[in-house]
């Protein structure tokens, strides 16, 4: 007998009490081992210049003999996870992580040509301090440190000279800019 989707149904003579419900819209496939295989390559692909955070991990992990995820989590006190999401670009370091990850890193990736807002930002995070945290050490309003850190204001005589002393000065554990 040939199925022709269900016209002809063979099983009409058995009682329907105690018959399970037999699906005939899904074919058997007959069980067969079959093994792929393929050459592996490196894990770790060409990257040129590292753009994003994910990109700067992944070229320290190669730099460094190819070291694990896991491995990179333990040196940095976060889960395997952690790292991957960070090196798929899926989330990114919190404010308490950034100085850990510049100093596996051995540099800030988040430095460019920077503005004065930017190398706030930057001395911020490579300490792992908020604006509010920031702004009580200088002394002044974390308002007006947020004016600062966009571009909108700059700070002006004795407060420039501070900062820019404060910026001067601050050598972010020996790490050099990117660049």
């Amino acid at each position: 007998m040939i199925y022709n989707g269900g016209s002809e149904d063979r099983y009409n003579d058995i009682p329907a009490v105690g018959r399970k419900e037999i699906r005939r819209d899904i074919p058997a496939l007959p069980f067969c081992r079959l093994t792929l295989t393929y050459r592996k390559t490196s894990s770790f692909p060409k990257i040129g210049e590292p753009v994003t955070l994910g990109d700067h991990l992944k070229k320290r992990r190669s730099a460094l003999g190819f070291l694990q995820q896991k491995d990179v989590a333990n040196m940095l006190g976060v889960s395997a996870a952690t790292v991957y999401n960070w090196e798929n670009n899926r989330s990114s370091p919190s404010l308490l992580q950034i100085p850990k990850v510049i100093k596996f890193l051995g540099y800030d990736p988040y430095t460019s040509n920077e503005t004065f807002g930017e190398r706030i930002i930057r001395a911020r995070r490579a300490l792992g301090m908020t604006q509010k945290d920031l702004a009580r050490r200088l002394g002044v309003d974390p308002m007006t440190l947020g004016y600062w850190e966009r571009g909108e204001r700059r700070p002006s005589g004795e407060m420039g000279k501070k900062i820019n002393g404060f910026l001067g000065g601050l050598n972010l554990a020996g790490l050099q800019p990117r660049g």
